[in-house]
């Protein structure tokens, strides 16, 4: 009786499965670092937005009271104390808005009148529509 010998190696068969199987894993790594790198992206966004808003914010509230009543900003890219454009930032949109407002409660002692205080909103718009916006008060009690 003659031994049939096998010799060592693969057959095509387990070489394609192999294949399907390392194929699949890959476009799976790759789908969940696409996604990782997109939310770091926007994450990146959301700090810068948030930077650029306090910038605004305390550089509005750093006037004094009377011209921070009157301060209205809606600028395309982000600028430097001076007005010049800071490179890089040419995507994001700031807007400073300023509104008097009353503060405090009643009785009217305890209040301050809408002529001596000021809410200033400074809203921050991303490249990608994400939007930050950041709220403070001014006042102008002695």
């Amino acid at each position: 009786m003659k031994r049939v010998q096998r010799t060592a190696g693969f057959t095509l068969i387990e070489v394609i499965v192999a294949m399907v199987i390392i194929a699949a894993a890959a476009a799976t790594i790759l789908g969940l670092m696409s996604s990782i790198a997109t939310r770091s992206a926007t994450s990146m966004e959301m700090t810068q937005a948030t930077s650029i808003a306090n910038s605004y914010l305390r550089r509005v509230l750093a006037s004094p009271f009377n011209t921070v009543a009157v301060t209205a900003i809606d600028e395309v890219g982000a600028r430097d104390q001076y007005g010049n454009a800071i490179a890089g930032l040419q995507n994001y949109r700031v807007q400073v808005s300023v509104a008097a407002v009353a503060l405090g409660v009643a009785p009217a002692a305890n209040q301050v009148p809408a002529a001596q205080s000021s809410r200033v909103t400074v809203t921050v718009t991303g490249p990608t529509q994400t939007v930050t916006v950041l709220t403070a008060f001014k006042t102008d009690k002695s």
